[in-house]
């Protein structure tokens, strides 16, 4: 079980994220941050994915990974992330409890098919 190691993973793309905002924060270079968040976007995706492929479910590590995706993932690329994850995250019950702002925010930006399709 490597749940510490993928957590670690978690952490690092956060501070990617934050070091990525000091890249260029005057805009010299056009599209610079832009193609660096894309690319931030796409390795959380991908990280996000092949954890919703793994058996293992700890309610930690997958609170950890949402943390992450609402930090490092614009609003407007959230709905691109695994429809197993989001899935995943909707079940858990602190997410409703406790933050259900971002429990209507994944219901928003999930779409019906897309998890349907996964089920």
């Amino acid at each position: 079980d490597y749940s510490c190691c993928r957590t670690h993973v978690y952490t690092l793309l956060l501070t990617l994220s934050l070091h990525l905002q000091l890249v260029d924060p005057q805009g010299l270079y056009p599209g610079l941050g832009a193609g660096l968040e894309e690319e931030l976007v796409w390795l959380v995706g991908r990280v996000v994915e092949k954890q919703a492929r793994m058996l293992h479910r700890d309610e930690t590590l997958w609170l950890g990974a949402l943390k992450c995706c609402l930090a490092c993932v614009p609003p407007s690329a959230l709905p691109r992330l695994d429809g197993r994850a989001l899935r995943i995250w909707m079940g858990i019950n602190e997410v409703a409890v406790s933050h259900p702002h971002v429990y209507l925010t994944l219901i928003h930006i999930s779409e019906p098919t897309k998890l349907l399709s996964i089920a």
